[in-house]
């Protein structure tokens, strides 16, 4: 099986890291099922905060490119690993690397 890239944002609202994380999971079961390999964030179990220092988009999506670029056993580049979590002042960003 291959794997994609996938980036999915949520705005905070009063929502935790985790609570974020659950609820796009289940978006993304809803929209494109539970059979695995889906491709999405639906295939991850876990993730891990990412520090940055530049919130802007440019920053941000140059973290996430940089990380999903380069294969790194065990992290976010790995399709097995955990999704990355980039946290602003306004919205959770998930991003890594899913089977599908």
């Amino acid at each position: 099986m291959g794997a994609t890239d996938f980036t999915k944002s949520i705005c905070k609202k009063g929502l935790t890291p985790l609570e974020a994380f659950n609820k796009l999971k289940k978006e993304a079961v809803k929209m494109y099922g539970n059979r695995g390999y889906t491709g999405t964030i639906a295939e991850k179990v876990n993730f891990v905060k990412v520090e940055i220092k530049d919130e802007s988009m440019e920053g941000i999506m140059g973290i996430v490119r940089s990380t999903t670029d380069e294969y790194v056993e065990g992290g976010v580049s790995d399709k097995f690993g955990p999704a990355g979590l980039i946290e602003t002042e306004t919205e959770y960003i998930f991003f890594g690397v899913a089977g599908c």
